[in-house]
């Protein structure tokens, strides 16, 4: 299933992408800065834009802990469709609870 797909793509933080340096398969990695997606909406808005670029069909949020930044990474990049887990509050603080 995954590999029916023409380009599929991971996003991974900035500080782990290192230990895929060898990593030589068909899955495209794209870098993030963490703490310049969740602060700056500069960095946010264009790393957005620069990913609805590649015209993605599905998105998958596999984070089951999800803030509200991450879940803004999913939604804001234009995909059709998207799945994601449900949301796990044991790490989070609920604000409005």
């Amino acid at each position: 299933m995954l590999f029916e797909y023409t380009n599929v793509y991971f996003i991974l933080r900035k500080d782990f992408i290192s230990l895929f340096s060898n990593y030589a398969g068909k899955i495209i990695l794209l870098e993030l800065k963490h703490n310049s997606y969740r602060y700056n909406y500069l960095y946010r808005f264009i790393y957005n834009y620069k990913i609805s670029k590649l015209n993605i069909d599905e998105v998958y949020n596999i984070t089951s802990a999800r803030s509200t930044w991450n879940d803004t990474l999913a939604l804001g990049i234009g995909a059709d469709k998207k799945y994601c887990y449900e949301n796990n509050w044991n790490t989070l603080v609920s604000y409005i609870m």
